[in-house]
C-alpha cells in the first residue's frame, strides 16, 4: 500500500498534456476571415455600383423618348371652340386648385386639379363644356400618343382590348400594376414596343399623359438598386438592419485591410540581385493576382473606407433631415381659396391674344394656377420633364395681362407659409444658376433665410430656446413653387454625397470622371479579390489556427 505524504497530498496534480488556446487574431485574419463572409455582398455593391455611374442616368431614366412635334394651340381654337372661363369652371368645382388647359386626341380639354384629390389623377373635361367629364382614350388614341414618343415607329388603327399593331402592342391596366408602375397612376394604357430594348410606355387612360416608361436598362437599374440597398422587398429602405449589419462588418474588414497593405508594403515587389528597377517577383497567375490586388487596394482604400462610412450614415440618419424638410410644409395654392372676383380675370382667349403682342412662339399648354396673391396664367412653349430645367414658359396676370414676375415678397410669404413653427426673416436673395446647392438648377431662385428656434414646432407652446438655427428656403422664381429647405442636416447630407457620388465637380450627378475611373478600381479589386477567395478555399486555408502552450 502506497502512503503520500500531507505536503504531496496538497500539491495540485500535474497536467502532462498540451493546451490549445485561439491564437490572437491579426489583421490578415480579420481580412481573409470577414471578406470569406462579405465576398458575394461587396462584389455586388461593386457590380451595381459601375451599373449606376457608368450607365448614363439621362438614357437610364428615358430621357431620350421625348415628343419629336407637339401641336400647338392657336388663337382660332380658342375662337372655334368657345373655351370655357375660370368664373365657370368655379361655379362647376368650388374646389378647384388650378386648371390647365391642353389638347388630348385632337380635342381641346381641360385638366381640373381639385383640392383634396390626387393629383395623379385629375378630372378632365371637354374644354367647351366643362360639365362634361371626358372617358378614358381609345387604345387608337394611347398608340397614337405612344407614336409621337417614338418617331421612328407608325402606328395604325388597332381593336380593342388587348392588341398588337406592327411593332406595338397595347393592354389596359385598372388594377394590380406591374412593380414597374405605381398604383396611383391607375387606370393607364401600357403601350409595349418591340425594340431591342423592350421599351414600354404607361399612357394615362384619363388624361393621356405619358406617366411613366421603361426599358431593360431601366428595369435592370431598378433590379441592381434593391441589391445594392439590400432591401428585397420594394427597393426603397435604405435604413434596414442587414444593409446596416453588412456595411459595418465591411467596413471592419476593409480597415483591416488598410493595416495589412501598411504592414506588407515592402513585399508587393523584388529588386532583382544588380538593384536594378523593382520588378514583378513571379509570373505565375496568383502571384500577379496578389500584386494586383495590393496595388489597386492601395489606390482606392481610402474611397472604400469612404463608399462605407457615407453609407452607413445614410442607413442610420433619418431622410426627412437629410433633404432639410423636418419643418417643411405644403404651401396651398388654390384658385378656390385665394381670388374672390374671379369675374375679373381674363379668359383664356383674352389672354392668348394678349400673348401674341408679347410673342411669336407658339404654346401647347396654358395654366391657370394661383402664385401667393395672384392668378397667373401660364403658357408652356416647350415641356419640361424636370423643374431643375430651362422652363420655356410665358407668364401673364390674369387680370391685368401683363407679364407676371415673382417679386421679393411674394417669394418670401411662400417661403414663410412653408415653414412650420414661428421664424424670423434673416435675408433675401434672387440666386442665378450656377447655384453651390442646387447645381442642377437652370432658372434662377429665391433664396430666403429664415432664423427660428432648433425645434421651431414646439415655440408655440414652450418658452423661447436659446438654441437658434437658421433655415435656407428656395423657391422658384417663374413658377412659384418652393424646391428646398436647407440647414445644417442637410448641408451634413449634401457633403456625404458628394463623398459618396465623388462629386468633386459639383454637377450633382454620380455620372462624372472621378466615379467612372474608381468604380473599374473597384471592380478590379473585387474580382482579384473573389480570386484569391476562392483560391483559399480550393488550397483549404480557411480554419482556425491554434497554438499550443504545455502547462
Amino acid at each position: 500500500m502506497t502512503s503520500f505524504s500531507a505536503s504531496q497530498s496538497n500539491k495540485e496534480p500535474r497536467f502532462r498534456g498540451k493546451l490549445y488556446r485561439l491564437k490572437k487574431p491579426s489583421a490578415r485574419t480579420v481580412h481573409r476571415y470577414l471578406m470569406l463572409l462579405l465576398a458575394v455582398p461587396m462584389l455586388i455593391w461593386v457590380v451595381t455600383g459601375s451599373y449606376f455611374v457608368l450607365m448614363d442616368l439621362g438614357y437610364i431614366r428615358g430621357d431620350h423618348y421625348q415628343r419629336a412635334q407637339i401641336a400647338p394651340i392657336t388663337v382660332k381654337q380658342l375662337q372655334t371652340q368657345k373655351v370655357a372661363t375660370a368664373e365657370q369652371l368655379l361655379a362647376l368645382y368650388p374646389s378647384l386648385q388650378y386648371a390647365e388647359l391642353t389638347e388630348r386626341a385632337g380635342e381641346l380639354v381641360y385638366k381640373l386639379y381639385l383640392q383634396g384629390e390626387s393629383r395623379w389623377l385629375p378630372k378632365v373635361v371637354s374644354a367647351s363644356k366643362p360639365d362634361v367629364l371626358l372617358g378614358k382614350i381609345s387604345v387608337q388614341q394611347a398608340a397614337v400618343i405612344a407614336s409621337e414618343y417614338l418617331p421612328r415607329h407608325s402606328v395604325a388603327s388597332a381593336p380593342p382590348g388587348e392588341s398588337e399593331q406592327n411593332d406595338f402592342s397595347a393592354k389596359l391596366i385598372t388594377d394590380n400594376p406591374p412593380s414597374e408602375l405605381s398604383a396611383r397612376y391607375l387606370p393607364v394604357w401600357r403601350v409595349d414596343v418591340n425594340d431591342a430594348v423592350n421599351t414600354s410606355l404607361y399612357i394615362s387612360a384619363s388624361s393621356g399623359e405619358l406617366v411613366t416608361r421603361r426599358h431593360e436598362f431601366w428595369r435592370w437599374f431598378d433590379l441592381f438598386w434593391k441589391w445594392h440597398i439590400m432591401d428585397y422587398d420594394h427597393g426603397e429602405e435604405v435604413d434596414n438592419r442587414l444593409l446596416l449589419v453588412t456595411a459595418a462588418t465591411a467596413l471592419v474588414s476593409v480597415l483591416a485591410g488598410v493595416v495589412l497593405l501598411w504592414q506588407r508594403r515592402k513585399g508587393y515587389f523584388r529588386a532583382d540581385a544588380k538593384g536594378a528597377r523593382l520588378r514583378v517577383s513571379s509570373r505565375r497567375v496568383k502571384h500577379l493576382n496578389r500584386q494586383l490586388h495590393y496595388l489597386v487596394g492601395a489606390v482606392v482604400a481610402l474611397q472604400l473606407v469612404i463608399w462605407l462610412a457615407t453609407g452607413l450614415y445614410f442607413n442610420l440618419s433619418d431622410g426627412q433631415a437629410r433633404k432639410g424638410s423636418v419643418n417643411q410644409q405644403a404651401v396651398a395654392h388654390a384658385l378656390a381659396n385665394s381670388q374672390p372676383d374671379k369675374d375679373k380675370l381674363l379668359t383664356p382667349l383674352q389672354a392668348a391674344k394678349q400673348l401674341q403682342i408679347l410673342t411669336s412662339n407658339p404654346w401647347s399648354t396654358l395654366t391657370l394656377k394661383q402664385i401667393g396673391a395672384n392668378s397667373v396664367y401660364v403658357f408652356e412653349h416647350q415641356p419640361s420633364r424636370y423643374i431643375h430645367q430651362c422652363q420655356q414658359q410665358t407668364m401673364l396676370d390674369a387680370a391685368t395681362g401683363e407679364p407676371f414676375r415673382l417679386s421679393e415678397i411674394a417669394a418670401t410669404n411662400i417661403a414663410l407659409a412653408s415653414f412650420k413653427g414661428a421664424a424670423s426673416l434673416a435675408d433675401v436673395s434672387l440666386m442665378q444658376a450656377p447655384i453651390a446647392e442646387l447645381p442642377k438648377f437652370c432658372d434662377p431662385l429665391w433664396r430666403i433665410t429664415l432664423n427660428h428656434d432648433v425645434k421651431p414646432q414646439l415655440a408655440a407652446n414652450s418658452a423661447p430656446s436659446a438654441a437658434s438655427a437658421q433655415t435656407r428656403v428656395y423657391v422658384h422664381s417663374k413658377t412659384g413653387q418652393v424646391i428646398a429647405h436647407k440647414n445644417a442636416d442637410s448641408d451634413l447630407a449634401d457633403l456625404m454625397f458628394k463623398l459618396h457620388f465623388m462629386d468633386y465637380l459639383n454637377q450633382g450627378s454620380f455620372n462624372n470622371p472621378f466615379s467612372w475611373i474608381f468604380a473599374l478600381l473597384a471592380l478590379t479589386l473585387s474580382l482579384s479579390g473573389a480570386y484569391w477567395v476562392v483560391e483559399n478555399i480550393r488550397l483549404r486555408r480557411y480554419r482556425f489556427r491554434l497554438c499550443r502552450e504545455r502547462l
